[in-house]
This record gives C-alpha cells, sequence and structure tokens, in this order.
C-alpha cells in the first residue's frame, strides 16, 4: 500500500484499468466470431432450415475452435440428444440461440428461421437436407413457409373446407418443400411415434393440396 501512494497519476490510472479490466471481463465483450465467411454463411443457413445438427455435421463446415467461439458468443447452443439405453448412443447437438437466429435474419436476409423442435425429430431432417445437392438446398421452404403458402393457396381459392380443415388440425404443413432436379416439388416430414395416421394423413393432404409428392421417414 504505501508504494502505491508514490507511483505516478499516469500510472494510478493504468492500474486502475487493467483492475476494472480484471473484474469486468471487458474482454468478453469483444465477438469471437467477427466476420461472417462462406463456410459460416453454409453452416447458419442449414441451421436455420434444420433445427438441429450433430457434432459430426457441424465439423463438415467449421473447425473445433470456431464451434468453440459459436458457443462462446452465443450463436448456438450445445445440447445432447439423449435416448433410452446406451449412453454411448448419445449426441452432441447444436441449435441456434437467439443472437444465432438475429445474424441469420439481419447479415443473412433471412426472412424464416426454423425454431428447432427436438434432436430426434429434426436431426432426420437435417440428415435429409444435407443429402441433397447445394441446388436442392436452396429451394428448401420451412414448416413456417410451407404453412404460410398453404394458407395463401386457400385464401386465394376460397377454398373455406381447406381452411376449416388447416385450422382443425386435419391439414398439416409437412416439415419441409424442396424442389428436385428434375424440378418436381417434394413435401418432406418426420414421423415420430408421437403420430397418429391421422396426423400423418394431415401432412399428405397438404402435399397433395400444393401438388407436391411426399416423403416421410421415421424419427
Amino acid at each position: 500500500m504505501y508504494h502505491i501512494a508514490f507511483l505516478s497519476a499516469a500510472n494510478l490510472h493504468f492500474l486502475a484499468g487493467v483492475f476494472l479490466h480484471f473484474i469486468t471481463g471487458a474482454d468478453t465483450m469483444k465477438p469471437h466470431i467477427a466476420t461472417i465467411y462462406p463456410r459460416d454463411r453454409q453452416v447458419l443457413t442449414t441451421l436455420a432450415r434444420v433445427g438441429y445438427l450433430d457434432h459430426d455435421q457441424m465439423l463438415t463446415f467449421l473447425r473445433e475452435k470456431r464451434i468453440s467461439g459459436y458457443l462462446k458468443d452465443g450463436l448456438v447452443q450445445r445440447e445432447c440428444d439423449s435416448k433410452p439405453g446406451k449412453k454411448s448412443s448419445d449426441r452432441v447437438c447444436y441449435k441456434l440461440a437467439k443472437t444465432g437466429h438475429e445474424v441469420c435474419r439481419q447479415k443473412l436476409g433471412m426472412d424464416y428461421t426454423y425454431h428447432a423442435q427436438s434432436p430426434t425429430h429434426d436431426l432426420c431432417i437435417a440428415e435429409r437436407y444435407l443429402s441433397h445437392s447445394l441446388e436442392e438446398q436452396d429451394t428448401w421452404q420451412t414448416e413456417t413457409e410451407v404453412r404460410d403458402r398453404l394458407e395463401q393457396q386457400i385464401q386465394a381459392f376460397h377454398d373455406l373446407d381447406a381452411e376449416d380443415a388447416l385450422r382443425s388440425g386435419k391439414l398439416s404443413a409437412p416439415d419441409a418443400v424442396y424442389q428436385a432436379q428434375d424440378g418436381t416439388e417434394v413435401a418432406f416430414g418426420v414421423v415420430t411415434s408421437n403420430y397418429s395416421m391421422a396426423d400423418i394423413h394431415a401432412k399428405m393432404d397438404a402435399a397433395e393440396l400444393l401438388n407436391c409428392s411426399f416423403e416421410g421417414v421415421r424419427a
């Protein structure tokens, strides 16, 4: 304490700044992901369309250090997809956090970002999405987009029966719609153990209304 009293005013100012920097964690304010590169754009767009990606899928876009930066900046959240049985079957997975959704809308110009449901459901969507070419991926419409499209088509044709069916759940938007390489549109749906036959038919009927073929996969 006695030595500090004899320090110059400049040195005291410097020490005070270092002390404040230490106790406030000011260095954490600097973003780890300062620039959005093409790989970032690809992985953020993918997450915004499918909900979840597992760790191996994330590594097809980013290195471990970059993924860590995403977590520190609050772009993504890390979760575990656990199933009954062996713990070895657990999968680490990631979804967009609030900041990640904002980046997709503000920096990537995405009007729609898919809000993740459950890893078991969404990782099936991710697997199907990643199996397609980049051209097909660019035509991908999320469930929200498909539902908006359904509503617009129903209103355009003044189809009161379809409007009632959509409202009551007898019509239900598939998880996604994309354009295949042959130019046809395909509606895709993930079927979980919670789905009844009525739920499945509601998605198939919606696909038919949109003039899409339907393909489903069980989670």
